[in-house]
């Protein structure tokens, strides 16, 4: 949760430079890990968090919005 919290953090605050060097890709990554994690962890907690971050104004720019989605509906389909 931190890594996405901290590098959306990173990514709106030198937004132009950063994404002429990094590729999308790379946002998707800490989702991977919450989703292997998400078969050890609380499922409603981990939605509940996911919901509340999607809310927030640094992720309406960026490749997460789509992220958090994607990871909800993994969780959800129990996969």
């Amino acid at each position: 949760k931190a890594c996405i919290e901290e590098y959306s953090q990173w990514l709106s605050e030198d937004e132009e430079e950063v994404r002429q060097v990094f590729f999308g890709g790379y946002q998707s990554i800490p989702f991977t890990i919450l989703k292997e994690a998400s078969k050890h962890i609380d499922k409603k907690e981990l939605l509940d968090y996911c919901l509340e971050e999607m809310k927030k104004k640094k992720y309406a720019n960026y490749d997460f919005y789509d992220n958090f989605h994607k990871l909800l509906g993994k969780i959800a389909s129990g996969q």
